[in-house]
């Protein structure tokens, strides 16, 4: 990625996966990520 913006996009459509899978109504939800909700 060449960008912080691109890095932004690459993971803003990795986590809205699950919603639009309709697996879960809010992203955030999804039981699989291990994330630092703090840095989005």
């Amino acid at each position: 990625m060449r960008n912080d913006l691109e890095v932004h996009e690459k993971a803003t459509y990795m986590l809205d996966n699950p919603r639009r899978a309709e697996l879960v109504d809010d992203p955030w939800d999804y039981p699989y990520w291990f994330y630092n909700r703090e840095a989005f």
